[in-house]
């Protein structure tokens, strides 16, 4: 099976894109002369066995058949030392917003205490929307989680079927709608997506809820 994979010499963080053809149900120790004659260093079978092996973030034996060590399309492969590419850990933030339609449909974005400007651009967070300003939205975020936006002076923003032109309360389940974006507020932590791996085809089975649109 032929796979495209991001190879990465983590002595110095160099990465390449790499294609290359291997059997699942091999050990990742024969996928290993390959690797690391792309990183510049062939080596023989043998020796090449013996070098620390990183997917996706998480130390693998290089006797794991390469399926079942993650080893897919997309993955990330460290050789000789670990890797910071892949993070793991859940966001932070107190206040959870997604982008249900538009340009970026399918972002979800973690919203810290204080104040955040968010816009194409903006400086905390930015939306691929270009009828925004990179200021279209200020938020103001509670300790408990209490959600307020301020649309930019001019700007056609809606909270469900109200127009707004000055601080208002974004409730949980609302949809705000601006420029070509949909946003909702969502509950924190709640699930984006069943993910499920399939070792023996080297892909991650993604199924996210569908976007429904609010009714008119």
């Amino acid at each position: 099976m032929r796979l495209s994979l991001t190879l990465v010499d983590g002595r110095n963080d160099r990465a390449i894109d790499a294609l290359v053809d291997g059997d699942l149900a091999a050990p990742v120790a024969d996928l290993l002369p390959a690797l690391t004659s792309l990183l510049g260093e062939p080596m023989h079978p043998e020796f090449a066995a013996r070098v620390p092996v990183w997917v996706d973030g998480r130390r693998v034996d290089s006797a794991t058949p390469a399926g079942e060590a993650g080893v897919r399309t997309g993955a990330v492969l460290a050789l000789h030392e670990g890797t910071d590419r892949i993070v793991r850990a859940v966001p932070s933030g107190v206040a959870e917003l997604r982008v249900v339609s538009g340009p970026g449909a399918g972002r979800v974005h973690r919203v810290p205490l204080g104040s955040s400007v968010v816009g194409n651009g903006g400086p905390d967070w930015s939306l691929p929307d270009l009828r925004l300003p990179p200021d279209a939205l200020t938020l103001d975020v509670t300790p408990d989680g209490t959600v307020t936006v301020t649309p930019a002076e001019g700007l056609t923003t809606e909270l469900e079927d109200e127009e707004i032109s000055e601080a208002t309360e974004w409730p949980l389940g609302a949809y705000l709608f601006v420029g070509d974006t949909v946003l909702a507020r969502t509950a924190l932590g709640e699930s984006l997506a069943e993910v499920t791996a399939k070792p023996a085809e080297a892909v991650v089975d993604y199924n996210r809820p569908p976007r429904i649109a609010p009714p008119p």
